[in-house]
């Protein structure tokens, strides 16, 4: 429809990388990048055919700049508030069910924080119930269908869970095992988050799960499970949690990158600290000097 739209008199045989160029940031114009990339994939897939079966000499969508207009999402649809997320939490708990692994990962996405890659490629094997800690040490690329490595070196990392999340994973494990037990399902890699009839969740599964769960709670937000992510970190920031701390449980790069991504939350903590540290100078020079009195008065020499 939009190749019909933005090239309608074109013709393959005579596309060359000049015109496909103009084409493309006339699309651009009207749509967001991440669309415009879309748009590009799609013509160039078409066109690789082409080129092989020698219908053109050469891919014209070869090296072709991409451009678009910024997105525009404003910043509460990537966060929950406190009370919120608690209601979140509560929901979907209540449907947990090993028939359908979305709203497990939910819970533990909301408790840890971790990358979607990062909960699929999540093995029982990486969780230590004992010690209630949760090895991160790769990821699962569900297009390819393969093991990955995470994100960075930082992202190798071991992180706690509560003991609420850890007993609900441990009944999870459970309920799963025996489920797949009774109908004779092989989970080879011994996933965590693993479907009884369609293998590892998707995202659009989780997604899709995870908006409805919002709209039951009348919350009407262009909200991903990587969403989730972002309200772990900003909840722990709130909550007086070290920036460095909750930097390495996120597995950032470097703290610069989470001071980057919470700037907004940083800053509003900074005006608390503020009123904090003159609370307490006010406690230690509480009745030092009689209100209204100066250092002359009160015979003390400035320093």
């Amino acid at each position: 429809m939009n190749i019909k739209k933005y090239m309608p008199t074109v013709i393959i045989s005579e596309l060359d990388r000049p015109t496909y160029q103009r084409y493309l940031n006339k699309y651009a114009k009207h749509h967001v990048k991440s669309t415009v990339i879309k748009f590009n994939n799609h013509i160039r897939a078409s066109l690789k055919d082409a080129v092989e079966e020698g219908l053109i000499l050469y891919d014209p969508t070869r090296k072709a700049v991409i451009k678009g207009q910024q997105a525009i999402k404003p910043k509460e649809d990537k966060f929950l508030d406190y009370e919120s997320f608690k209601e979140l939490m509560k929901l979907v708990e209540k449907g947990i069910t090993p028939h359908f692994a979305s709203p497990m990962m939910v819970i533990v996405a909301g408790a840890t924080g971790m990358r979607f890659s990062e909960l699929l490629g999540l093995t029982w094997n990486d969780i230590d119930f004992e010690k209630k800690i949760v090895d991160i040490n790769k990821t699962w690329n569900y297009k390819l269908k393969q093991w990955a490595p995470t994100k960075n070196d930082s992202s190798i990392r071991k992180i706690s869970i509560d003991n609420h999340t850890t007993v609900l994973l441990e009944k999870f494990k459970q309920d799963q095992k025996e489920l797949f037990t009774n109908f004779e399902i092989e989970n080879k890699e011994n996933f965590v988050f693993y479907n009884l009839k369609n293998g590892l969740v998707s995202t659009n599964a989780v997604t899709k799960y995870l908006k409805k769960k919002l709209k039951e709670l009348g919350i009407e937000k262009q909200f991903t499970l990587h969403g989730l992510r972002h309200t772990h970190a900003s909840i722990l920031l709130y909550q007086g949690v070290n920036i460095m701390n909750v930097s390495k449980r996120l597995g950032h790069s470097s703290m610069e990158t989470t001071m980057s991504t919470y700037l907004h939350i940083i800053k509003e903590l900074e005006d608390k600290d503020v009123e904090l540290i003159n609370a307490v100078f006010d406690d230690v020079f509480e009745n030092r000097y009689p209100f209204g009195t100066s250092l002359a008065q009160n015979k003390i020499k400035p320093c």
